[in-house]
């Protein structure tokens, strides 16, 4: 990538709910070059006017397009939504620490997310899928406010499909439609915990989640590894 960034073009959106979708990116000038990242790292996307947004890269590494899931606010996030296919940006990074979890070879991994740190989460998820034998439980917990703020339904089955541990939690279920879990991510550990003998950890979403997830992991897995990716 050159330093003045990489030029993008919208080629797929998926809708989840009206203020947020999947996009899908290509550059416009890599040769499907893929780009090669850690997962959970971030993307800095520029419009033409000089705004620019962070947003996590929800696909992994060496992938020949690059995703990510975009809840509609102001500025970048607000074009992609009403620009919609054909948008184009220009792209600098990625920048991060991302979620390192190939150092971690031979470890169960605990995955989670709430709301849209799912995407850098799901990173993490497609990058190991191929090599998942390196690792070994792998488990994720994934929390919204409510259903049908889940994103990624169709991929789910397929990574239960493929032996990951997917629990799913709803903070606030409405009308009744929901039968699974209830509560915050974070008051699914215990429920997650029974897979995991050896884990590391790779935590995504607002700050109280992630200050109470690692002190209720510490507690239960003294001198555990948590990954977070900024």
């Amino acid at each position: 990538m050159s330093e003045q960034g990489t030029k993008l073009r919208v080629t797929d959106i998926k809708n989840i709910t009206d203020d947020l979708a999947c996009f899908t990116m290509v550059a416009e000038d890599s040769n499907n070059e893929p780009l090669d990242f850690i997962p959970g790292q971030v993307a800095v996307l520029s419009l033409e006017d000089g705004s620019k947004s962070y947003f996590a890269i929800a696909s992994a590494p060496r992938e020949s397009r690059l995703e990510f899931l975009v809840k509609r606010g102001s500025g970048v996030s607000a074009a992609l939504f009403d620009r919609g296919m054909g948008c184009e940006l220009i792209m600098t990074g990625p920048v991060g620490k991302g979620f390192p979890v190939n150092n971690y070879h031979g470890h169960d991994l605990l995955l989670m997310a709430a709301g849209t740190a799912i995407a850098p989460i799901r990173s993490v998820i497609r990058s190991t899928l191929d090599h998942s034998q390196d690792f070994g439980k792998v488990v994720l917990v994934y929390g919204v406010r409510n259903p049908s703020h889940f994103a990624y339904q169709e991929e789910i089955e397929e990574w239960r499909a493929k032996g990951i541990i997917v629990i799913l939690t709803v903070s606030q279920p409405v009308d009744g439609n929901w039968s699974g879990s209830i509560g915050y991510v974070q008051h699914r550990l215990e429920d997650a915990a029974v897979h995991l003998q050896n884990p590391v950890a790779a935590v995504c979403g607002m700050k109280d989640m992630m200050e109470q997830t690692t002190e209720q992991l510490s507690i239960r897995f003294p001198g555990i590894q948590v990954l977070t990716n900024y």
